[in-house]
């Protein structure tokens, strides 16, 4: 029996310029889950506390929003003591799911925070149909609309288990961002004995309407011949299957491209391995296929621990002429790209407990199979594993057995030989970390004949109890975890990745595309905020968008849609809304293109009016006079905004002042500032002050103020005569609420000074120095009191001789 994981790890090799550090808080123990929360870091920009969302992860993987999937058939037995298929559902952070089996709602529920919920589904509703060991295998067909649809609100991971007592398996399911266009199936051969009919099956889901589907394949279904090119046009929702006929049936070297993302399931009623029936016992197959995008061209394998005979390797070519290597040697060449053994695949069998590599010159695709337990009557039994290509190997995971279901229970690793004694474990949740060569279950590392990237690679086998756990490493390492019980097992890699490495159709040596994807944003009247997503490399489909997530709203104050929008795509849109307009907001977008290249844009909502305006201040101006000054519009908002109305107000006092008639309605773009003339024309000795009313295009308005004091030639009004030229007068501050202000005078020479309060008809209500005081040359700072005086438009007026100074003072209570 297999059970489904859930993990992305940063490589060595992603083309993004961000660090990401992998780390869990705490973690509920579960069946089949590895559950991962990222803390990323980019510029400082904490984009994902301890608690935040399930990560946005660099480029296609098995954490998303939307999942489309089918489980093949199981050998169907009603009475078993178990028979269900249960869906494994978990995220970081509150969300809703909706889960439907077929057409119809079969639950909706809310994950919890760094632990998992369960769906049950009865066989009936998750296959496409139900079959024992002996009944006929069904014609190929779509049912239509049949699919397992999962959805969710933020970031979730799905895998589901097929049980069936002594006969299971489970699947890890990818999500639509994590799709591709080309597969190549990975399954085993139909073993029969007597009346037995257990074939080897492949399954294609279409999450998008008017999907066009071919598939080559290579042995004989109920309905089609082998080497027959089948073509299907599918609506989202749709499930096709096919399946073998008669001894040594296998869906292997089957080759399925699409015009739009599809999901491919593979698997197997009941195998035996090797294909001969007198090796008991069956065990059921399932897998997610992952898409060719994702092959590398370098894996490294681990025996499985416990058995005492060699594993079993598939090997596929993902291009034509695929030279593959084992050990460093030649070994074969695959002719084409799927087919049967010997053109599209070939199978090692390891003669003994041996480190293998495997290597090509083209993207292959390695899986490594567990054989039955009469094999080498060691307790256990079949379940095959996509082997973790060294270019995506990881630094940082997750993981956990299944329970207690299993006694024993192993991770296999290859790792840097240098860093070996550095890599650390601590169960998960904790920070108990202890070096991982000290666990009392690690072997001893044995090395790989040939090195990577000129360092040296190792394997060791690790027993480790029941549990969960975190394991970091300061090198990428590969990883398996797998156990064993009387003919039963499970068997899975650590992650599962889907990075577009290759060309997807000619798997070329073009380099990927490294130009992150783009993202620009704009913020609308009433708090509308529409991000805009696009490919950062226009006609290259491996730069097309895989993944958008929302991050970093602490404030609760944003709610976000992500337009529905087919994944491999070349552009997307994401809405928010600010939900309290009077409250600031931020927000973080991230994109992921299919080659892991990754975007981030902030958006930053104020709940200030956009449009600033300064007003101005005349000062005292002769009475019948007209002076000029200016005034400034400044556009401070995020978003385009027009000014379409400006007036004064209807006061007496507005008539004294005058503004520039400007052309309407005027576009003021994020931080862009117009400069508007003003007059002002007295015919009083009085103080004036009018109010400038500015409308914009969001309904907002904006106001600031004019103000200035006329003033005619009498005796009482401040003037200046001659008298000592360069003395120098000013007030700080000149307007206060408060009870004192500070007048600040520069003599050249000794004068006698005097210092008096008036209002603006001349009239004195002040005098901090009544009488003539003899003051030296140099700088001199005079305290006034303004306690008593109330609010309104005064001047401060200093007399030095035969010159008189004046500067306006504004009180404010």
């Amino acid at each position: 029996m297999r059970c489904g994981v859930c993990r992305y790890f940063e490589t060595e090799h992603s083309v993004s310029n961000y660090f990401r550090l992998i780390m869990m808080n705490h973690y509920l123990r579960t069946r089949c889950l590895v559950l991962p929360l990222v803390f990323a870091l980019t510029a400082g920009i904490h984009l994902c506390r301890a608690q935040g969302t399930l990560p946005f992860l660099n480029g296609p993987n098995n954490a998303g929003r939307e999942f489309w999937l089918a489980f093949p058939a199981n050998w169907d037995n009603p009475t078993a003591s178990d028979y269900y298929i249960r869906l494994y559902i978990a995220s970081s952070t509150r969300t809703q799911v909706r889960v439907w089996a077929g057409a119809n709602i079969r639950k909706t529920l809310y994950t919890r925070p760094d632990s998992v919920v369960t769906v049950d589904l009865t066989p009936v509703e998750a296959q496409m149909f139900t079959r024992s060991d002996v009944g006929p295998v069904p014609d190929d067909q779509i049912y239509h609309g049949r699919a397992i649809h999962v959805d969710a609100d933020a970031p979730i991971v799905v895998y589901g288990m097929n049980r069936t007592t002594y006969t299971s398996d489970g699947l890890l399911a990818l999500p639509v961002n994590a799709l591709g266009r080309r597969y190549i199936v990975a399954s085993y051969a139909a073993v029969i004995g007597g009346t037995q009919e257990l074939p080897s099956q492949l399954m294609v889901i279409a999450p998008y309407d008017h999907t066009i589907v071919t598939i080559e394949q290579p042995m004989a279904t109920p309905n089609h011949r082998a080497g027959e090119t089948v073509t299907l046009t599918m609506n989202q929702g749709d499930v096709y299957s096919a399946m073998t006929l008669g001894y040594g049936g296998d869906m292997s070297g089957a080759v399925i491209r699409s015009n739009k993302p599809v999901a491919v399931t593979a698997g197997q009623s009941c195998t035996y391995i090797p294909n001969q029936i007198n090796y008991c016992c069956c065990d059921h197959l399932t897998e997610m296929m992952l898409p060719v995008q994702a092959w590398g061209r370098r894996y490294q394998a681990v025996p499985l621990a416990t058995r005492l005979k060699g594993d079993f390797y598939r090997v596929f070519a993902g291009a034509d002429n695929a030279k593959v290597s084992i050990n460093g040697v030649e070994y074969a060449t695959l002719m084409k790209a799927g087919g049967g053994e010997g053109s599209g695949w070939i199978e090692y069998r390891a003669l003994g407990k041996e480190m293998v590599e495997f290597s090509s010159n083209k993207p292959i695709m390695v899986a490594q199979y567990n054989t039955s337990q009469a094999y080498d009557n060691v307790p256990s039994d079949p379940f095959y594993q996509m082997l973790t290509p060294f270019e995506q190997y990881g630094v940082n995971w997750l993981f956990s057995t299944p329970a207690s279901d299993f006694p024993q229970n192993y991770i296999n690793l290859t790792v840097d030989s240098a860093t070996y004694r550095q890599i650390e474990i601590a169960p998960a949740g904790t920070g108990n970390w202890t070096p991982l060569w000290q666990n009392a279950g690690a072997a001893t590392p044995k090395p790989f004949p040939t090195q990577l990237n000129g360092r040296s690679y190792a394997g060791v086998t690790i027993q480790i109890a029941p549990g969960a756990y975190q394991l970091r490493s300061p090198r990428p390492l590969g990883g398996h975890i797998y156990g064993f019980s009387a003919y039963d097992s499970y068997g899975y890699p650590i992650a599962a990745i889907a990075r577009d490495m290759n060309d997807n159709d000619t798997a070329s040596e073009t380099p990927p595309p490294t130009v992150a994807p783009k993202i620009t944003h704009s913020i609308a009247c009433g708090g509308t905020i529409t991000a805009n997503v696009t490919s950062g490399t226009r006609y290259d489909e491996r730069a097309f968008i895989s993944s958008i997530d929302v991050l970093g709203d602490t404030t609760g104050n944003l709610s976000h849609q992500i337009s529905p929008y087919q994944a491999d795509t070349a552009a997307a849109t994401v809405y928010f809304n600010v939900i309290d307009k009077q409250r600031p907001s931020r927000a973080i977008i991230v994109a992921a293109d299919m080659s892991g290249n990754v975007a981030f844009d902030t958006v930053d909502y104020h709940p200030s009016s956009a449009i600033r305006s300064n007003g101005f201040d005349f000062g005292l101006q002769h009475v019948g006079t007209r002076n000029s000054g200016t005034v400034d519009l400044t556009n401070e908002g995020t978003d385009l905004r027009y000014i379409t109305s400006i007036g004064l107000s209807d006061s007496g006092d507005a008539t004294k002042f005058s503004i520039e008639a400007l052309t309407l309605p005027l576009a003021l773009y994020p931080g862009q500032t117009r400069t508007i003339n003003v007059w002002f024309a007295p015919d009083s000795s009085i103080a004036y002050m009018a109010t400038i009313r500015i409308g914009d295009s969001c309904g907002a308005i904006t106001q600031s103020t004019l103000t200035g004091s006329g003033w005619a030639d009498v005796a009482a009004v401040p003037s200046v005569t001659p008298g000592i030229a360069s003395a120098a007068f000013a007030l700080t501050p000149n307007q206060t609420h408060g009870s004192a202000v500070s007048a600040h005078l520069t003599l050249p020479a000794a004068c006698m000074v005097t210092i008096a309060i008036v209002d603006n008809a001349g009239a004195i209500v002040g005098t901090p120095i009544e009488q003539p005081t003899l003051m030296a040359a140099g700088e001199h700072a005079v305290p006034i009191e303004v306690a008593n005086l109330p609010a309104g438009r005064y001047y401060c007026r200093i007399a030095c001789g035969g010159t008189v100074l004046a500067q306006p003072l504004t009180i404010t209570r």
